[in-house]
């Protein structure tokens, strides 16, 4: 292999990761900002994470385990509007 066919291939290499940067970027950066931006309003999290550096590992993992029985315990989120009516065949139609 030449040199400028090294450089050539280096181009295209760089070109292509360029171009698949720039999709995530597109994509997958704007969902995560906003799920990050709706952890870090959580008091919930806020909270975890003061107790994350302030107890032992035992006791981190009781706080876990019950947090997830308790999450157990909640009943389903109700199913959007729109859900229900498209699973009702008798609904009229919406609008």
């Amino acid at each position: 292999m030449s040199v400028t066919q090294w450089v050539s291939d280096l181009e295209t290499h760089f070109k292509s990761v360029e171009e698949t940067a720039r999709q995530f970027l597109e994509t997958h950066v704007p969902g995560l900002a906003d799920f990050a931006r709706k952890v870090e309003s959580s008091p919930l999290l806020s909270v975890a994470e003061q107790i994350a550096g302030a107890v032992d590992p035992a006791a981190e993992a009781i706080l876990a385990k019950a947090l997830a029985d308790l999450a157990s315990l909640a009943p389903p989120a109700p199913a959007p509007v729109a859900a229900v009516a498209d699973a009702t065949p008798d609904a009229p139609p919406a609008g």
